[in-house]
C-alpha cells in the first residue's frame, strides 16, 4: 500500500489517481500542460527582423495612417513583422472610423462612440507597449476582425 502525495490517504500501489481527493499520483499526470496563447505571434519573427523594423512599427502605432505610409515606404523588404503590425493597426483604425460614425446618431450614438473611442485608444496603447516589449500579439477586441489576416 502507498499513500496519496496530496492528502495522505492510503491507496493501492500503482494507482494513477487518489480515490479520496482525486489528485494524480505519478509526476507525468501532475505536471500541467504549458499554456499557449493562440494570439501571440512573437515566436514567428526573428529577433533581428524585430530589432530592424521596430522603430517603423512604433511610428505606425503613434501616427496611424501617416505612420503606416512611413513604415511601408521605409521598410520595402516585405517584412512579415511589419506587415503583421500594420494589419493590426489597420483593423484598429477601421474600428475607430466605425466608432466615429456612431456620432451621427444623437445622444446614444454619442455615448457609444465616446466609449468605443476610449476603448480603442486603450487598445492602441496596449499595442504600442507590446511592440516596445518586442511582443507581437493580436490586439484585444480587434483580433475578432478576421478580414485582414
Amino acid at each position: 500500500m502507498a499513500f496519496c502525495k496530496k492528502c495522505g490517504a492510503q491507496i493501492e500501489d500503482g494507482s494513477a489517481v487518489c480515490p479520496v481527493c482525486g489528485a494524480p499520483q505519478n509526476e507525468a499526470q501532475a505536471a500541467p500542460a504549458p499554456a499557449v496563447d493562440q494570439y501571440d505571434h512573437t515566436a514567428d519573427f526573428a529577433p533581428e527582423e524585430v530589432a530592424e523594423h521596430k522603430t517603423f512599427v512604433l511610428y505606425a502605432y503613434l501616427f496611424s495612417a501617416l505612420g503606416i505610409i512611413i513604415s511601408l515606404l521605409a521598410v520595402n523588404d516585405g517584412s512579415k513583422y511589419t506587415n503583421f503590425h500594420i494589419r493590426q493597426i489597420l483593423k484598429l483604425d477601421l474600428a475607430m472610423i466605425i466608432a466615429i460614425l456612431c456620432y451621427i446618431v444623437p445622444i446614444i450614438g454619442w455615448l457609444v462612440g465616446a466609449v468605443a473611442m476610449i476603448a480603442l485608444f486603450v487598445i492602441k496603447v496596449i499595442g504600442f507597449i507590446w511592440c516596445c516589449q518586442n511582443k507581437s500579439k493580436e490586439l484585444p477586441l480587434i483580433r475578432s476582425l478576421k478580414f485582414l489576416g
